[in-house]
């Protein structure tokens, strides 16, 4: 059986380096994760 991933996108590229860039600041161990997330994932762990 297949699985899909909907993965959702809506941030511009500085906006997501701004979002990357403060949630490595506050956890450093996710930085091998960090790229795997989506922009949804990536503003709900930076609040």
């Amino acid at each position: 059986m297949t699985i899909l991933q909907m993965k959702r996108y809506f941030l511009d590229e500085k906006e997501r380096e701004t979002y990357e860039n403060t949630l490595l600041k506050r956890q450093p161990e996710l930085w091998e994760r960090i790229l795997e997330m989506d922009d949804e994932e990536l503003v709900e762990r930076v609040k």
